[in-house]
């Protein structure tokens, strides 16, 4: 995929200072913030400032930051919920307070702070999710994906090494036009190795 080149380049109130890793650009915004985003955000105008705008935008509003009714509204509020000690009666408990995932101080303190880390959801059909699963919400750790992306990343997905690399078994599935009920059956009943699992083609299937 070709590199896009924004270096110099205005885009509401950010402007791109230099590249930092992937699709992440260092901006300087018009109040003289600089922070780190995803030119992507950036470029299609669903992040427009370091967080100033949010700001302005809730001060004129008359509340606090103007997004309450907004899927990230909701996403920091259903995160600080599953991580509450105290929802013991949750029916999602164990899976994230009950085995000490935590919320970060930073965004314990308020939404303002959420917002300003993780940016606006790049479509409605994002959510939050946790780079690493056993690890807290937090910045180093947190990212907005699509449930196709999550799906790749829960603590019981399957991973295999194939041609020296290391997918979850769906994903290798999706690449290889695989039926990956048959392939994980090929792997973990009848134990065959990756390749003969991978290239030996199904019953119903003409050689």
């Amino acid at each position: 995929m070709k590199l896009i080149d924004i270096t110099g380049q205005k885009f509401n109130r950010l402007t791109a200072i230099e590249k930092v890793d992937g699709k992440r650009w260092l901006f300087k915004c018009d109040c003289g913030n600089e922070k780190v985003i995803d030119s992507y955000c950036v470029r299609k105008g669903i992040t427009r400032s370091c967080g100033c705008y949010n700001a302005e935008v809730a001060s004129e509003r008359g509340t606090t930051h103007g997004l309450r009714n907004t899927g990230e509204y909701h996403a920091w509020t259903g995160m600080r919920r599953r991580c509450n000690l105290k929802n013991t009666n949750k029916e999602d408990f164990n899976l994230y307070a009950g085995r000490g995932i935590t919320v970060c101080d930073r965004w314990l303190e308020s939404f303002e702070n959420f917002i300003a880390d993780m940016g606006m959801k790049p479509t409605p059909k994002h959510s939050i999710d946790r780079i690493d699963v056993n690890g807290n919400y937090e910045p180093s750790n947190c990212r907005w994906a699509t449930n196709k992306e999550q799906g790749r990343n829960k603590r019981d997905n399957f991973y295999v090494t194939y041609k020296n690399e290391t997918k979850a078994l769906s994903e290798w599935c999706e690449i290889l036009n695989l039926n990956y009920g048959t392939i994980r059956n090929r792997l973990k009943i009848s134990k065959w190795s990756v390749e003969k699992a991978f290239t030996t083609p199904y019953m119903w299937q003409k050689v």
